[in-house]
């Protein structure tokens, strides 16, 4: 039922209530058609009333009523200015000073083109800042599209109808805003800040080497440099160690706009982390010096892997595997082959102290001698020498089972004896971890290991340890084995401050190498697998109950630093449940950082907005009333920032940003003209405002009023 705007919902409907209603009266009137003893017309008139209303206003709190207002509300357009606050803004261009235009437009010019019209204010850098937040110009990275996003979804509500982008382009940090511009509801307005001529600079664009290298080797460096406004003119590049210069190269700015490569070479003078630095000559007249160098860190590993392979017998794994291994002049490879039931081909025993790594292939079988395995043990024990587990079709499971406490599984136990062929997959762990990657590409890394020959598998079924990682599981789908009852990762690693081991579950993977050779299709997964993980397996851990690391040793300006820590107990299990915090200074710098549990022993936090500078950090950890103990470690962040690795404008960005959301590109001569191009639409929404009577208790008062009168003048009366 509705009377205009107002609507009124009865349950089951409006019909059946007024048919209950007359029932309601008719039945009143009844009642009062004759009373013992007779009263006046009047007195059953008013009796009669007052039942019918009672019996109503029950009925009525019965039905359920709801009354519902309809009403319009118009809300005017929004615009969101949202202002670039990166370092960039502070360049000062041949023809414009940032800072001022920015600052005045902040202050003046763009508040007086939007005057009369609801728009609100926000700066951004690395991520979107809070509303109406200074605009300082200290921000190390710009994110346009990360901005443009978090508005877009913040008034996904709203009558949004503009952004306005005050930025000079230059977006070195997420997604492209060209193609989010593409997908925005909203027209997006850039004004351009800056010079978009070529600016007169010279500097370092980027440096491509080797993370890990190795003592006494040469390292090749390849550097890219570029300059803008010294066509012709010599310039000077260097490579330095701790301020020593190693080798200088002269190069030709051979152009306007230039680009070029140089190729240096290093030799490691000792193990642990050292830091470099590319250095090109400074000009005078540079826009900026702050990009005219770039450093590098390097983990050094000694120049000889010992690598030590024992297998129960001869067999193409270990012939394929040793081949393989060889094929890298950091590596030394040694064998260790059971002959008979005591006796070994090798008649010395190895020299475990001086091994790097050990490496089972179908081992031990049901013949190995168990003093030999005991010494395997103690050896392991002893020196804490990393583990990798290849298995085969005759290893004794039994026997390997005092090796488990070295390895990433535990009660391993055979399923089946019947001999089967399997295909492998890369796990979400396995596609992002180094030593699976075959390309920077997830996709030609997927694709290699896709295209790997089926290699051998007895069904079994183990423990996994909580802390292991799966990196190849068994692909189901292209494979004859039943996944019940049966484990399906393949290969797995654990890592903790001991040791590194890695556990290989299928056999035959000499396949993967061999049955390519005809092959004119490469896949280098074979050789780059078990170079990685030789490689991983070698790099030491510290052995402490608290170990704290950075993400990378060396950090663009700007740069959010991650923090990563485990903690674990006396005797090296995970320990969950302690409070970890990092203290970072060096002379003009002092944070603590707090880092969050993310599960299993491990936390991770990080630092914004840290200045250029070396830093040392030291972890503390308490777990209850246990003290963890400290880790410390250093890392440095660059004065050189990402803002200044691009010195003009981007207008073509901002031209495009404009163009794929039906937005405009202004500039700050003409930002003036803003206004009468924005979308003025005001958007009218019908809102309905619900009451549910039926709950009301003045209804129920109200009935019970009308009774208790009926009552009492029925009992004044002396009715029956």
């Amino acid at each position: 039922m509705s009377f205009g705007n107002i609507f009124l919902e009865l349950n089951p409907g409006f019909w059946v209530f007024i048919l209950c209603v007359l029932g309601a009266i008719g039945f009143s009137i009844f009642a009062y058609q004759t009373t013992i003893p007779p009263v006046s017309n009047a007195k059953r008139i008013i009796l009669s009333t007052l039942r019918a209303l009672a019996l109503i206003v029950i009925l009525f709190l019965a039905f359920e009523p709801v009354l519902s207002y309809k009403f319009e509300e118009v809300e005017k357009p929004l615009t969101v200015v949202l202002w670039d606050n990166s370092e960039s803004m502070k360049i000062k261009d041949s023809k414009f000073e940032r800072e001022t235009l920015v600052k005045e437009l902040y202050n003046k010019s763009l508040p007086e083109a939007l005057d009369g019209l609801e728009f609100l204010s926000y700066t951004f850098d690395t991520d979107l800042n809070a509303k109406d937040s200074l605009l300082n110009l200290k921000g190390q990275g710009t994110d346009l599209t990360n901005a443009l996003q978090k508005i877009s979804e913040e008034f996904s509500e709203a009558n949004l109808r503009n952004i306005v982008l005050v930025s000079d382009g230059v977006s070195n940090l997420g997604f492209s805003p060209e193609q989010f511009a593409k997908t925005s509801k909203v027209p997006i307005f850039t004004v351009g800040i800056g010079d978009s001529s070529v600016q007169k600079d010279v500097l370092v664009s980027e440096v491509v080497t080797n993370e890990v290298v190795y003592l006494e080797n040469k390292t090749p460096v390849d550097v890219t440099i570029k300059a803008a406004g010294y066509k012709n003119q010599n310039a000077t590049v260097s490579l330095s160690r701790n301020g020593n210069v190693l080798e200088t190269q002269n190069v030709l700015l051979g152009d306007d706009n230039f680009e070029g490569k140089i190729k240096f070479t290093f030799i490691p003078e000792k193990e642990g982390i050292e830091k470099y630095t590319v250095k090109v000559t400074e000009f005078g007249d540079e826009l900026t010096t702050v990009n005219n160098s770039s450093n590098f860190t390097v983990k050094v590993l000694k120049s000889k892997l010992k690598i030590l392979i024992v297998s129960s017998s001869p067999s193409p794994e270990v012939s394929f595997l040793k081949r393989a291994l060889e094929t890298n002049k950091d590596f030394e490879v040694e064998l260790f082959l059971q002959k008979t039931r005591s006796t070994f081909y090798q008649k010395d025993l190895p020299d475990f102290e001086k091994t790097d790594c050990l490496v089972f292939v179908n081992f031990p079988n049901s013949t190995t001698p168990a003093n030999f395995l005991t010494t395997l043990e103690q050896n392991l024990d002893k020196f804490k020498t990393p583990l990798l587990f290849i298995n085969g079709n005759s290893v004794d499971f039994g026997k390997l089972k005092s090796f488990e406490k070295f390895l990433p599984v535990s009660g391993v136990r055979v399923v089946s004896n019947r001999e089967e062929e399997v295909l492998p997959k890369l796990t979400e762990q396995g596609l992002s971890s180094v030593l699976t990657r075959v390309s920077d590409s997830r996709n030609e890394t997927s694709e290699a290991y896709f295209e790997l020959p089926p290699t051998f598998y007895k069904p079994i079924s183990f423990g996994v340890n909580p802390s292991a990682k799966s990196l190849l599981e068994i692909d189901f789908q292209r494979s004859l084995v039943q996944p019940d009852r049966v484990t399906s990762s393949l290969i797995l690693t654990l890592k903790n401050p001991i040791r590194k081991s890695l556990w290989i579950g299928n056999y035959g993977l000499w396949k993967w190498n061999f049955q390519l050779w005809n092959s004119s299709k490469k896949n280098p997964v074979y050789e780059t697998f078990f170079t990685n993980a030789v490689k991983w397996l070698t790099t030491k851990e510290d052995s402490k109950t608290l170990r704290v690391t950075t993400n990378k040793k060396i950090y663009s300006n700007g740069e959010k630093i991650l923090f990563y820590a485990q903690t674990y107990d006396q005797n090296f299990n995970p320990l969950s449940g302690a409070d970890v915090r990092v203290v970072v200074k060096n002379e003009e710098f002092e944070q603590e950082v707090i880092l969050e549990e993310i599960g299993n022993g491990r936390y991770e936090g990080d630092l914004k907005g840290v200045p250029g500078g070396d830093y040392k950090f030291v972890g503390k950890a308490i777990a209850g009333d246990t003290d963890l103990g400290e880790d410390k470690g250093e890392f440095s962040v660059e004065e050189k920032g990402i803002e200044y690795l691009q010195t003009r404008m981007n207008n073509q960005l901002l031209r495009k940003v404009s163009h794929n959301s039906n937005g405009k590109f202004f500039t700050y001569e003409n930002v003036g003209e803003i206004r009468e191009n924005l979308d003025l639409t005001e958007r009218v929404t019908e809102s309905t405002e619900e009451i549910e009577l039926w709950n009301k208790i003045w209804l129920l008062v109200l009935a019970i009023s009308l009774l208790s009168i009926e009552w009492f003048i029925r009992k004044r009366s002396g009715m029956v």
